[in-house]
């Protein structure tokens, strides 16, 4: 009267792991063609109705190949803190409903990848999410903003929105949203712009004058 999952074998290391051996964070351009087949997984996960409910830098294994594999398929209520079994949620990278009690969506999985991604790229967690509902205080330091594309910025921003119903919809929406990068340009770029644009209307008024 036990249950069991049986997976192939694939060696690597967690993604945790990964990234201690690597400097702790990676580049966006290193981490793009990491994610954007992972999201593709989870899309298809989903429309076959399978949630996961605990992607973290711990569930995730990077492989010899390079490429990110999800481990650790639960049953739901292993990812509900309120339910009759042990749960096991990741500090960091659950959603507030999955603390709550609440049903998990593929919304749940969405915030998680998201925080994943947070930690990524800059070598650190985003607050707990119980934690956030006092103070949400979640913001990435100027460093790391100014060397990402501003879209990457808003896409984690709307997905690591707390309340489910403010959060990205669906992974497809979360992939139009990091995809669009390749039309962006990354802040410091832009406020370099920005201030040459000055400089030079400066340089006219003074011409004028």
């Amino acid at each position: 009267k036990t249950a069991y999952c049986i997976s192939e074998h694939l060696p690597g290391i967690s993604l945790k792991e990964f990234l201690i051996r690597n400097g702790g964070a990676l580049a966006w351009e290193q981490v793009r063609p990491l994610f954007l087949p992972l999201i593709s997984a989870l899309r298809t996960l989903h429309q076959h109705g399978i949630i996961h409910g605990g992607i973290s830098p711990e569930t995730l294994m990077v492989g010899r190949d390079g490429r990110i594999r999800i481990t650790d398929f639960c049953i739901p209520a292993v990812r509900n803190a309120r339910s009759e079994m042990t749960s096991q949620l990741y500090n960091g990278f659950a959603a507030v409903e999955q603390y709550r009690g609440e049903e998990i969506t593929p919304q749940s999985d969405v915030y998680a990848l998201a925080a994943t991604l947070f930690r990524t790229l800059t070598g650190n967690p985003p607050p707990d999410s119980k934690q956030r509902l006092e103070n949400d205080n979640l913001t990435f330091s100027r460093s790391v903003a100014e060397q990402l594309p501003r879209s990457v910025l808003v896409a984690m921003a709307n997905a690591l929105q707390l309340e489910p119903h403010n959060r990205t919809e669906n992974m497809d929406v979360f992939r139009e949203d990091l995809n669009s990068t390749e039309v962006s340009k990354p802040v410091s770029e832009e406020k370099g712009e920005e201030k040459k644009k000055k400089d030079s209307d400066e340089k006219e008024r003074q011409q004028n004058e």
